[in-house]
């Protein structure tokens, strides 16, 4: 497994949104899987690189960076060689209609940051 997930959150009732603590391992590009759900997420950088492949787009993510973005485009996270990443994570708590995808959606032009849902801070 290439990450871990610690909810920060847990004993709160009627959550509208799950936050987290996470840990990323480095992985290889070619071997992040991509997925997608319904929702947005948000993601604050806490320690190390963190690589964020969204939409086709690769992003990277130092201390201090924050991303929000849409959870319908493909995407998947992975931290820069040779350290771990640590974000902390929010997103909806519904997240029945997710889907892995085995390759990435591409789209005919660049994406401008803030366009679709998408946004780096």
């Amino acid at each position: 497994m290439s990450y871990r997930f610690v909810s920060l959150d847990y004993p709160a009732t009627e959550r509208r949104f799950n936050s987290y603590y996470a840990e990323f391992l480095p992985v290889a590009r070619d071997r992040v899987r991509l997925h997608t759900h319904a929702g947005v997420e948000f993601i604050h950088t806490l320690k190390g690189r963190l690589n964020v492949h969204l939409d086709g787009q690769d992003h990277a993510l130092e201390p201090g960076d924050s991303m929000y973005f849409d959870s319908a485009f493909p995407m998947g996270t992975a931290a820069a060689a040779p350290r771990r990443a640590a974000p902390s994570w929010s997103q909806p708590p519904e997240r029945r209609r997710s889907a892995r995808l085995k390759s990435p959606r591409r789209h005919g032009g660049a994406i401008p940051s803030g366009a679709n849902g998408l946004g780096i801070v």
